[in-house]
């Protein structure tokens, strides 16, 4: 059996008929703050796992490295999502004075997020969908653009797509 622990301070000892777990081995305790660095860095898992222990400042450096690392080790945009959302989950829970997005902004995410394939194929998708039917209004091409924030010849691009798709 493995009881863990953020800290050694919160452990509150075992009965002593339980001594005999430790003693024999049976049990073991694990004290994320005082795990060696070489396994924080090689398991995903245990250095998100790590975050519920730390201090503000120390936690938001470390989950940015993980949100980093996750981004140097996989270019899948669904995984490096689920990441940021467990590390965003874990914070709301540990920072309840935090918003969401005040985590986010801390976090450095809003403009990496931006960046992922997935984000810019949903806005693309999103872009593409709106852009029809504000023609079929009578918008123009330039008044789409600017209604959309983005250039006329992405708008001119969503057209022939969406032209070619019928």
């Amino acid at each position: 059996a493995v009881m863990v622990f953020a800290k050694r301070g919160y452990d509150p000892g075992l009965p002593i008929h339980y001594q005999d777990f430790l003693t024999t081995q049976r049990l073991h305790l694990v004290y994320l703050d005082e795990m060696p660095d070489k396994i924080t860095d090689q398991s995903l898992e245990v250095s998100l796992v790590q975050l519920i222990g730390l201090n503000q400042k120390v936690a938001f450096d470390r989950a940015r490295n993980i949100l980093e690392q996750t981004q140097a080790q996989t270019s899948d945009a669904i995984e490096q999502q689920r990441v940021l959302e467990w590390v965003v989950t874990v914070f709301v829970h540990k920072f309840p004075k935090l918003s969401r997005e005040e985590i986010k902004t801390m976090l450095g995410t809003k403009a990496e997020l931006k960046k992922t394939r997935f984000y810019q194929e949903v806005e693309d998708e999103i872009l593409s969908r709106a852009v029809l039917p504000l023609l079929k209004s009578g918008m123009t091409v330039k008044a789409i653009a600017a209604e959309l924030q983005v250039s006329v010849k992405r708008v001119n691009e969503f057209i022939k797509i969406a032209q070619a798709e019928k």
